[in-house]
């Protein structure tokens, strides 16, 4: 469980991977904030479209601080 999505890991590599390693481990994902639930299609789905925008406004971020 996770309060966030963006705030769940430091990268969104290790975002990424995260799903595929919890289903190894038979541990599910599921963040509140965003209604997520890696379980199903859709919410897989989601998870990685939250992940890909978290990316994106970081790098927004960082060009506007350099």
């Amino acid at each position: 469980m996770a309060r966030a999505t963006p705030r769940f890991a430091r990268s969104t590599q290790a975002l990424v991977s995260a799903p595929k390693e919890f289903q190894n481990l038979g541990v599910d994902f599921i963040s509140y904030q965003e209604n997520t639930d890696t379980t199903t299609p859709t919410g897989e789905l989601i998870f990685h479209a939250v992940a890909s925008l978290a990316q994106s406004l970081l790098r927004s971020d960082r060009e506007f601080t350099d």
